[in-house]
This record gives C-alpha cells, sequence and structure tokens, in this order.
C-alpha cells in the first residue's frame, strides 16, 4: 500500500481561506468603495492561492500514488514471468535453478505467495518436507486464499502421516476450488489412511465422475478399486 504521508486539513485551508476573506471585508467596511474593491480583491488573489496550493499538493500525491501502483503492478508482472520460469525448472527437475529464480521473485515482492508457494513444492519435491511446510505456511500468511499453498501443506502433511491436518488443508483447498478433483481425489486418500471408508468413496467416485482430466479419472478409480479390495 502506498504510503498516505502527511494529510493536509483541506476543510481548514478552505475555513481559514474564508474566515480570511470575511477579516478583509470587515476592515473594508467604512471606506470608500475603491478601497474595499481593492480589499476584495487581494481577498480573492489569497484564498484563489490556498484552493491553488491545495489542488497542487492533491494532484501531486495522486501523480506519485499513480506512479507506485504502477510500479508495482509492473514489478507482480515480472514476478509472474519468474515463476512461470521457476515452475517451469522444477518440472524439468531443476531444483536448485528453481528455487533460485522463486528468490529473484521474493526479492522484487517480498511475501508474493506463488513463489513461497512454489518454494514449498520444490522442497517437498526434493525431500525437505519440514523446510516445505514452512515455506507453505508463509504463502498462505502473505495471501490466505492461496490455493497452491494449502494443497501442498496438505500433501506435505500427508507424508507426515498427520492425516487430520491434511484434511482440513484440502477441506479449504476445496472451498476456494470445488472443480479441482485432484483435490478430492486425494482428500480421499486421507479419509481411506484414518479408517473412514465411506467418505473415502464419496471423494473417489466423485473426483471419477466430475474430473475432466483423464489422469485423474484413472487414479480415482484405481483408488476406489483398492478400496473395495480391501
Amino acid at each position: 500500500m502506498a504510503n498516505k504521508g502527511r494529510r493536509v486539513p483541506y476543510g481548514w485551508v478552505v475555513t481559514g481561506g474564508a474566515f480570511v476573506t470575511g477579516i478583509i471585508v470587515v476592515l473594508a467596511r467604512g471606506t470608500r468603495d475603491g478601497q474595499r474593491l481593492g480589499a476584495l480583491a487581494i481577498t480573492a488573489i489569497v484564498v484563489a492561492g490556498l484552493l491553488l496550493g491545495v489542488a497542487f499538493y492533491y494532484g501531486r500525491r495522486a501523480f506519485i500514488r499513480g506512479r507506485r501502483i504502477q510500479a508495482r503492478r509492473q514489478r507482480e508482472r515480472t514476478c509472474d514471468r519468474l515463476v512461470r520460469q521457476a515452475n517451469d525448472e522444477a518440472l524439468r527437475g531443476l531444483f536448485e535453478q528453481a528455487l533460485a529464480t522463486y528468490d529473484r521473485a521474493l526479492q522484487m515482492v517480498s511475501g508474493y505467495s506463488p513463489a513461497l508457494a512454489g518454494r514449498g513444492a520444490v522442497l517437498y519435491e526434493r525431500g525437505d518436507v519440514e523446510d516445505a511446510l514452512v515455506e507453505y505456511g508463509r504463502a498462505i500468511e502473505a495471501d490466505t486464499r492461496c490455493l497452491g499453498a494449502y494443497f501442498g501443506r496438505a500433501n506435505a502433511l500427508m507424508a507426515l502421516d498427520r492425516i487430520e491436518d491434511a484434511i482440513s488443508d484440502y477441506d479449504i483447498a476445496i472451498s476456494l476450488a470445488p472443480g479441482e478433483m485432484a483435490i478430492l481425489h486425494n482428500r480421499g486418500v486421507a479419509h481411506a489412511r484414518r479408517g473412514d471408508a465411506a467418505s473415502a468413496r464419496v471423494d473417489f467416485t466423485r473426483a471419477m465422475e466430475r474430473a475432466r482430466d483423464p489422469a485423474v479419472i484413472e487414479v480415482a478409480k484405481e483408488s476406489l478399486a483398492a478400496l473395495d479390495a480391501a
């Protein structure tokens, strides 16, 4: 958020201008018409000067605020590009390179949740599950609606056998993205691991019936078959 700086009391400035006008008009009473008109002219100049000063101040503030917003948006666009680059590096198994690219994004915008969640995903894939939880937590702290962070943290909690905590995060992720059937499937796995076969069956069946990704459909079928065979 841009720094608002010290506010100028606009209302007081206008009131002060009116007060000065009143004083000068009172002082002009009883003088010749020419003197009175001169006093009124001076008053008009004073008031106009005050109002122009206020207008310049607020106009300058608006300009500076606009430049700051523009600069922030430019940084965010650059961060998005860096995060996409890091995601691609992670998919190719270039974990150290991906972490370095995420760090570049975070240097531009501290607390950028997609970069933090990306770091969590890389650390998880690398086997550093505890460190991944820290990064996912930072991402959620920065953005409480960061879907990737909740889903990733739930998967990491599953790896640590913290099933109840994982289900809580899956629940939040599903509320944020009801159409993501991969999340629903993974919650079904969590239900199955805690012995709740009925809830697991519901999640597997819904994932199988509603998923558009053939890979998710196939995995859901396999999970449902394994549940039936147990």
